[in-house]
This record gives C-alpha cells, sequence and structure tokens, in this order.
C-alpha cells in the first residue's frame, strides 16, 4: 500500500528496468515510475543520464512501455528527450549524451497474472476526515471498509492549508459471503464508488491504485490516474457525524447503478451536481449544469422509468410552451415532497422576480437569462445581484441532492447547505421523513 505523508507528495510505483518499443526501435533502460498529482494527475516515467548517442535515442511520440518482471504492458507517450553534448577526450570533436527522458502512461496500466481475486485493497486520496474514523458500506452483496490512514488530520490540515492531493483514506471490497469475483466486477464496483463517494464529498473524488488479492497473493494491480478535485472545503449533504447513515445511502445508490433505466441518469446526475459545486463554469454555469440534471430526473422519475407516474403525454412533457421546465421540476419536487417555496435562508433570492411564487419558478428565470441571452434577457440578469444568482445556484444544488437521496430511499440526517450556524443547527431529517413526522 502507498502514502503520502504530506500534500502532493509524488507516490513511487516502479524503480527498474522498462523496454519502450517505437517502430522497429527497442530500448531497455533503467527507469522511475511515479504518480505526480500536479500540475495534474498523471503517472510518469523518468529516464536519467542514459548514456547512449542522441542519434540512437527515443523520439517524442507514441510507445510500446513493458515491465517484463511485473508483468506490465501498456501504451505511453514520450513527451520530453533533452540532448546534450561534450568534448571528446581526445580532442577529435564532440560526444552526445541523453541526459534525459520523460514520457507518461496512458489508459490504466495492469499488473495481471490472474483476473480473480476475493479482496480488493485500494487508496482514497482527498476524503474528510469523518466521525469514529472508519466507514463501512455494505448491501447485499458487496462489503466495503474505508479506514482513514494515522496521520489524517496532520494531513488533512495541510491540504486545507496549501490545497492539491493526498491518500486520506485506504479501502477494502470483498463480496458479503466472502466469494471470488473478476477483475472486471470489481472495476464496475470501484466505478460506482468513485461516483458514490464523489456525491457523498461534493468533489470528486474516489479510489485509486486497486490490487486484486487471493488470500495473500496480488492477482492484479491497476496504475490508475482518474480525475480528482484539488481539496477544497465545499458544502455537501453529508452528516459526518452519523457516517454509519451513509450504507442506507450506499444501499439505495447501487440499487439504481444496476438499474438499466437508472444507470446512465445516475451518473449524469452525479456528474452535473459535481461540476456545478466545484464551480467549473462559474456562479452562472454551476445554475445551467444543475437545471440540466433537474430536468433529466425529471423526465425519467416522471415519463420514462417503470411505474412513472406520466402526467401527461409524451408529446405535452416535450412541449416547453404546456410543460415549461420549472412545471416539470416543481412536480418532480411534489412527487418527492421536497418543499418548493423559496427558502426564507435565501433572503437576496427572493428580490430577484417578484413575479415568481415558488422556488423552481425562481431557478428556472435566472437560469433563462443566462442562456437565452437577448438585451432584454441580459438587461434582467444584470438586475439580478451576484449574492441572489449564488443562492440560486444552492438551491438548486440543494433540489440534485434531495431529489437523489430520495431515488437511493435515504430517510435519515443531512446538511442542509443554505443554512448557516453550528453544525448542530445545520442538520435535519430529509424533508419526506419530516413530513411524514406527526409535529408535537
Amino acid at each position: 500500500m502507498y502514502t503520502t505523508s504530506e500534500p502532493n507528495a509524488s507516490i513511487s510505483l516502479y524503480e527498474g528496468n522498462i523496454k519502450l518499443e517505437q517502430a522497429k526501435h527497442v530500448f531497455t533502460v533503467p527507469a522511475s515510475i511515479k504518480l505526480n498529482w500536479l500540475p495534474s494527475t498523471r503517472i510518469k516515467f523518468e529516464v536519467l543520464n542514459l548514456m547512449i548517442e542522441p542519434m540512437t535515442a527515443p523520439d517524442t511520440g507514441e510507445a510500446k512501455l513493458e515491465i517484463a518482471e511485473l508483468p506490465l504492458f501498456c501504451d505511453a507517450y514520450v513527451y520530453q528527450v533533452s540532448h546534450s553534448y561534450e568534448q571528446d577526450p581526445t580532442g577529435k570533436g564532440l560526444h552526445g549524451k541523453v541526459p534525459l527522458i520523460r514520457g507518461r502512461l496512458l489508459g490504466e496500466p495492469t499488473i495481471f497474472n490472474t483476473p480473480v481475486c476475493d479482496t480488493v485493497l485500494f487508496h482514497l486520496p482527498n476524503f474528510k476526515s469523518i466521525a469514529g474514523g472508519r466507514l463501512h458500506l455494505k448491501n447485499d452483496e458487496w462489503d466495503i471498509l474505508l479506514r482513514p490512514i494515522d496521520n489524517i488530520t496532520n494531513l488533512t490540515n495541510s491540504l486545507s492549508e496549501e490545497g492539491g492531493f493526498g491518500l486520506t483514506h485506504v479501502g477494502m471490497l470483498k463480496r458479503v459471503n466472502g466469494g471470488q469475483f473478476d477483475k472486471d466486477q470489481a472495476s464496475d464496483k470501484l466505478i460506482a464508488l468513485y461516483h458514490f463517494l464523489s456525491f457523498v464529498r461534493g468533489l470528486w473524488c474516489g479510489p485509486i491504485f486497486p490490487i486484486g488479492k487471493v488470500g495473500d497473493k496480488v492477482s492484479w494491480q491497476v496504475w490508475d490516474a482518474s480525475r480528482f478535485t484539488p481539496w477544497k472545503n465545499v458544502s455537501s449533504w453529508f452528516f459526518d457525524f452519523e457516517s454509519e447513515d451513509l450504507s442506507e445511502a450506499f444501499t439505495g445508490f447501487i440499487k439504481k447503478w444496476m438499474d438499466n433505466d437508472w444507470n446512465e441518469p445516475t451518473r449524469l446526475a452525479i456528474h452535473w451536481y459535481i461540476e456545478a459545486n466545484i464551480g467549473a463554469g462559474g456562479v452562472e454555469g454551476s445554475i445551467v449544469l444543475i437545471q440540466a440534471a433537474l430536468e433529466m430526473l425529471s423526465r425519467v422519475y416522471l415519463m420514462e422509468a417503470p411505474g412513472a407516474c406520466k402526467p401527461c403525454t409524451a408529446s405535452d412533457f416535450g412541449n416547453n410552451r404546456l410543460w415549461p421546465a420549472s412545471k416539470k421540476i416543481e412536480r418532480l419536487l411534489d412527487e418527492m415532497k421536497i418543499p418548493k417555496a423559496v427558502p426564507t435562508e435565501l433572503k437576496e433570492l427572493q428580490k430577484a422576480n417578484a413575479d415568481a411564487k415558488i422556488g423552481p419558478e425562481m431557478f428556472t428565470y435566472i437560469r433563462n437569462r443566462i442562456v437565452h441571452a437577448t438585451e432584454e434577457d441580459r438587461a434582467k440578469l444584470s438586475a439580478i445581484s451576484f449574492a441572489a444568482r449564488v443562492e440560486a445556484k444552492e438551491l438548486g444544488l440543494w433540489y440534485v441532492e434531495m431529489t437523489l437521496l430520495s431515488l437511493f430511499g435515504f430517510n435519515q440526517q443531512y446538511y442542509k447547505r443554505f443554512r448557516h450556524g453550528q453544525p448542530a443547527d445545520r442538520v435535519e431529517y430529509v424533508p419526506w421523513v419530516k413530513a411524514a413526522t406527526p409535529s408535537p
């Protein structure tokens, strides 16, 4: 297993001979292979002080890389070859050498012995420190345990100060019954876990460097470099003092993940939610992404999924005059018992449009002014304060969070993102549970 004692420290994966093949040329050279976090997460190799003539050195461009002793075979790209020349000791001319070759590994380089395993160990970067330390996710078939590294408090404090990346947890995946499974099954569950933990954390975060084992013997290992978000203190629905409740959300998430009708919508909704939450397109871009998620979820839930209520014909639902986005989102919220009034905490948003009576109308009004961008729309957008736009984004993110948690059958407490104050003041039960609970 790998560790990072400080933010953005490279992770050494291998040192020894590698074979590079380009066209008809083959080079066996000593190299080091590391994962570098910055400026972007890449697995790179480096060859130093190679004493060969420049004319016989690798060129920049595509290559095949092999490490026979592991064994590992993968595509690579050589992006830097430095040449230098020095005076021949005999004084008869110049000698050349290649002091530096750099490249990166492409795809998902895999050390492969056998596809079968009974346990997968993995690493997790940039996850929060949670109450109780360990996080246990379990459904009828799969059992996942996350354990924080020993110095997680120091590491996360440093990450909060410096930003970047660090391995905060190690994890283990296995079947509940202890049975074996293959690498493809493991990969699917790890991709699912990547999406679920990203939804929990509020940014891109998930397993890296999985190691499949049978007993104590390594079956396979993947050197992956998935997309991760540098450390940010972003808002999320996750109440980290009640981490045992996450298994309920995880069980419901996996059911949607395994459902052909819901796998793609779940992936897309989480993707747009994360991009909006980390501000990838600024406040205005986030609002556009949020509405894309809400419109898609409303279509699937109301019209397409088995058992959908189908409040109108497909033709009418696709008619934006009969069923504008605000009406679709409103009906989705009604079906899921999610309040649609503009929350009292969002005081600036309440001023944005006097004609908008409910949250979906207010949210889509602002989104439409951004997207359609006629001279009149631009003037109306300019009249909406930046603070109101931020509150619209927060309201939309809350709609997406609540919709997904409802789909996952989550009935516990969560952090309400636009409520301020102490943590205890920001925690409440999800709306559909509150609505079903009699007032004292």
